[in-house]
């Protein structure tokens, strides 16, 4: 045994086989301690102290690597882009110590001692290191580089059989962050097809292309997600700039401010450019609706003209209500708060006008005159009846 135990200490034998063979005859050495004072002349006791001694030596050596070796280790495992020989040679390592030291308990109970504490901190430290990794992949913020780099020490540590049960899976992790992914493909779709704000989807669509470095894992997916999101943002913007364009050729003011606003309040250049081309257009389309109603106003007023007025007034009113604060500033000069007050009380001398009208075709019955003149005045009146503030 004691030759077995030198070439165990020395690594010049098959550990497993030394070990089970030194398992074996332990109670031998056990019996030859109690013997030792009836064969004083054999020397039994120095064999088994000798023999006692050098296992102690053994596990001693095995403690001091298991020390250095989870001291490199850990180390290793906080280098994000560690290289794959490195973390894997040492988790090797720390594989065959756990494996010695299994196979080493229970030959003596006062050894136990020393071999649970190796074991002990080996697994402690990859509880550490999974709990780790599980917070990161499950926490609110998302840090691509993180994952990334977990998958890459993870991915390293191998597939040993006593290190492997304690440490990430591979496949369940990569799985985690594949789902994480998915999760913020979701959210950023439902952001494109639910709102317009432009600055918020960019800026959701930047910080997922820093995602992009998981390519390495997930076989260029996160690039081609990508690629299908900015699609669809794209696409979205073309809609909703159709949108407008028709909402202001057909002077559908109500609700254009939703669309309009991320284009005001964007802080890119070429949405701001967008903003003032759609603003131009509105000032140009309101523009030539006050001079329109203008003419009108200037002219008799028939059962034609008069819905035309009410409708053209209703539609000043609308859009001063959807776009107050936008207009400023515009080439056409366009006050709305000022041209719909004037309006209004070019239309108020029209009414006062009508209703004079009214009286004259009461006096002298004529009563085809009296109903064309009320149902002209009522429409007329339908702007006030709305109530549609200016202020």
């Amino acid at each position: 045994q004691k030759k077995r135990l030198a070439d165990l200490i020395g690594g010049n034998c098959d550990p497993e086989t030394t070990i089970h063979s030194l398992k074996l005859h332990w109670p031998e050495l056990q019996e030859a301690e109690k013997m030792s004072s009836i064969l004083p002349k054999m020397n039994l006791s120095s064999i088994q102290f000798k023999v006692k001694s050098m296992l102690h030596k053994y596990i001693e050596t095995i403690f001091n690597r298991a020390r250095s070796d989870l001291s490199t280790w850990k180390k290793e495992i906080k280098t994000k882009h560690q290289k794959q020989s490195s973390v894997n040679e040492t988790t090797e390592s720390l594989n065959n110590i756990l494996h010695k030291t299994l196979l080493l308990k229970s030959i003596d109970c006062d050894l136990d001692l020393t071999l649970n504490s190796i074991s002990s901190d080996i697994f402690s430290a990859f509880q550490d290191f999974s709990r780790t990794v599980h917070e990161v992949v499950n926490s609110q913020e998302f840090g691509y580089e993180n994952f990334f780099g977990f998958l890459t020490i993870v991915s390293n540590l191998g597939d040993f059989c006593y290190t492997a049960p304690h440490l990430p899976n591979f496949r369940k992790l990569k799985e985690q962050v594949r789902n994480r992914v998915s999760n913020e493909v979701q959210k950023i779709e439902i952001s494109v097809s639910e709102t317009s704000d432009w600055d918020e989807i960019e800026k959701r669509l930047k910080q997922f292309e820093s995602a992009t470095i998981l390519d390495e894992f997930m076989s260029n997916d996160v690039t081609s997600r990508l690629r299908v999101l900015r699609k669809l943002s794209e696409k979205k913007q073309t809609q909703v700039d159709g949108l407008l364009n028709e909402l202001i050729v057909e002077e559908k003011f109500e609700g254009i401010r939703n669309f309009i606003t991320p284009y005001a309040n964007s802080k890119d250049q070429l949405k701001k450019h967008k903003f003032e081309r759609f603003k131009c257009m509105i000032c140009a389309a309101l523009s030539e609706k006050v001079d329109h109603i203008r003419l009108l106003l200037s002219r008799k007023v028939t059962d034609v003209s008069s819905k035309t007025l009410s409708q053209g007034i209703d539609t000043l009113s609308r859009a001063h209500i959807e776009l107050k604060g936008y207009l400023k500033n515009n080439s056409s000069r366009l006050e709305l708060k000022r041209d719909i007050s004037e309006l209004k009380k070019i239309l108020n001398t029209t009414l006062i006008k009508q209703s004079s009208r009214i009286l004259s075709a009461a006096k002298n019955n004529d009563f085809i005159e009296l109903e064309t003149v009320r149902e002209q005045v009522e429409t007329l009146s339908k702007p006030a009846k709305k109530n549609l503030s200016v202020n």
